[in-house]
């Protein structure tokens, strides 16, 4: 729950969203950015297909808010398995 909850994660999904997008303006370097950061590897094209389409679909994104669907990106991806634990 702490994951989910504490003001911490949530100030560090800030940042990392805002690094991820003032990285580059295209998209799909932006998502290929993140995984490298949170999994240290290059997302597939499934992957990529997925967060693009979560992106465009969030509901802060259709409000003009785009930035609020990266830190909720960025918050899934600390909360992902692959992002907890060491292959």
């Amino acid at each position: 729950l702490i994951l989910l909850n504490d003001p911490m994660v949530h100030d560090v999904a800030n940042q990392w969203a805002a690094r991820f997008t003032s990285l580059s303006n295209d998209r799909r370097e932006q998502i290929t950015v993140a995984y490298l950061s949170a999994f240290g590897r290059a997302p597939s094209e499934t992957e990529v297909t997925a967060a693009e389409e979560f992106l465009v679909s969030h509901p802060a994104s259709k409000n003009g808010d785009g930035q609020q669907a990266w830190r909720d990106l960025a918050h899934a991806f600390i909360n992902a398995k692959e992002f907890m634990f060491i292959r």
